[in-house]
């Protein structure tokens, strides 16, 4: 008897843990990874990059608070819409793509200081060089289209470039950058659920 029980009360807590982990995928079409970058000191030019994935996780049922998120974003896809400066981007100067394809954020997650706001915290790689980084981010809800959950989030941070070897340093005539050594990102996320 006691053992029937057990073995019901483990059904019971494995279904409800299944219950609770809630597997979320990023919906391209209505999301986009964006930044923008201080230009010869007196202006602001803005990219993105237009080909990625990222997958999100819950682990408690109707909450994304400790969600972990994982992305990969294909450097090839940066557009700053000049295409010199997109190739350049790729070469040795900056990104190096043809030897680090991709950029990486990884072992992340969502921790909710109220109901809307939160941070990202997670290990973003950028040219083979790995640091953790924070991103603060507003939680625009959960909503239904074609029978599918959709969560909406946005997050912003900032880098400097130097910490992941983008060390590229033109200088003006006054000593100033031509580009900034910051960069933030503008991340506008639409996850669809998919169990």
């Amino acid at each position: 008897m006691k053992k029937c029980l057990l073995f019901l009360l483990f059904i019971f807590i494995y279904q409800a843990n299944i219950k609770a982990q809630q597997s979320w995928k990023i919906d391209p079409s209505n999301s986009s990874i964006e930044f923008k970058v201080r230009h010869l000191l007196i202006s602001t030019v803005p990219g993105s990059f237009n080909t990625f994935t990222a997958s999100l996780e819950t682990s408690k049922e109707g909450s994304f608070d400790e969600a972990t998120i994982e992305a990969n974003i294909q450097v090839n896809s940066v557009d700053t819409r000049n295409k010199q400066r997109d190739a350049h981007l790729l070469e040795s100067d900056f990104f190096e793509a043809k030897n680090f394809p991709e950029i990486t954020f990884k072992n992340a997650s969502l921790k909710f200081e109220d109901k809307e706001n939160f941070k990202i915290t997670g290990m973003l790689s950028i040219k083979g060089l790995t640091k953790e980084v924070t991103f603060t981010g507003q939680f625009g809800g959960v909503a239904q289209m074609w029978g599918k959950n959709r969560a909406g989030f946005t997050a912003t941070g900032t880098i400097n470039r130097f910490d992941f070897g983008i060390q590229f340093n033109d200088k003006l005539d006054n000593g100033g950058m031509v580009v900034g050594k910051e960069v933030t990102f503008v991340l506008n996320m639409e996850f669809v659920q998919q169990n």
